[in-house]
């Protein structure tokens, strides 16, 4: 935090910039919306299967499987879809 996500302190510490500041918008707007609604935020600690959970329900709706015809079909609609 002291650093500002600056260039160099991320190029010594392996890290983008860029991703940084990102995720640090993405948090400033989910505090926001927690906020509006008066929701607590709360850490998941070391309770990693709660964070597990949270990734995977957001990558659920894009994951795919080949479809031999068409190419590639969601999993939750059987939309066609496309690798770009």
């Amino acid at each position: 935090k002291n650093s500002k996500f600056s260039n160099p302190w991320c190029f010594d510490n392996f890290v983008q910039a860029r991703s940084l500041r990102r995720a640090q918008d993405v948090r400033k707007q989910l505090i926001t919306i927690m906020d509006r609604y008066k929701l607590l935020v709360v850490s998941a600690g070391k309770n990693y299967n709660k964070i597990r959970k949270a990734v995977c329900s957001g990558f659920f709706p894009h994951a795919a499987k080949v479809d031999p015809q068409e190419g590639y079909r969601t999993l939750a609609e059987q939309q066609i879809v496309y690798i770009h």
